[in-house]
């Protein structure tokens, strides 16, 4: 999500306008294990999922398109929005409901104003880092 707020921060200073346009997604559910496909592999019937236990995305939808900015994808960056859907979360038909996802969209200028991490997510219980920090200072507003 830190990543996500960098991009808005952005496009908020090359592109104060068009902020207007863009939008934040979360998804997650209350198991905070979120599939998403990551790609398909040889087989249509073999795929790559990842779980994880939420993810953020970018929107941009300046007019009847839309295209979704996701850092973590092996899709195009950026790929249009019905591609991205149909690749990275299919339908919930085929999952059980455990793994249901729920999306929260916030206007990029609110996600910009009221936005902070602790980076208390990013360590484990004895406080080591899983994976190294970014190296600006947490966001905090």
């Amino acid at each position: 999500e830190e990543s996500v707020w960098k991009l808005c921060e952005d496009v908020n200073k090359r592109h104060p306008t068009q902020l207007q346009h863009c939008h934040i997604v979360f998804v997650s559910n209350d198991q905070r294990t979120v599939p998403l496909i990551a790609k398909v592999v040889v087989l249509e019937s073999q795929l790559n999922v990842l779980f994880q236990d939420y993810h953020v995305l970018f929107l941009y939808n300046p007019d009847d398109r839309c295209l979704v900015y996701d850092l973590d994808s092996e899709l195009p960056f950026p790929t249009h929005f019905h591609k991205y859907v149909t690749e990275t979360f299919r339908t919930d038909h085929i999952l059980k409901p455990e793994y249901f996802r729920y999306f929260r969209v916030v206007p990029a200028p609110l996600f910009l104003q009221h936005f902070a991490s602790d980076r208390r997510h990013m360590k484990r219980a004895d406080g080591s880092w899983i994976h190294p920090p970014p190296n600006y200072p947490s966001i905090s507003n």
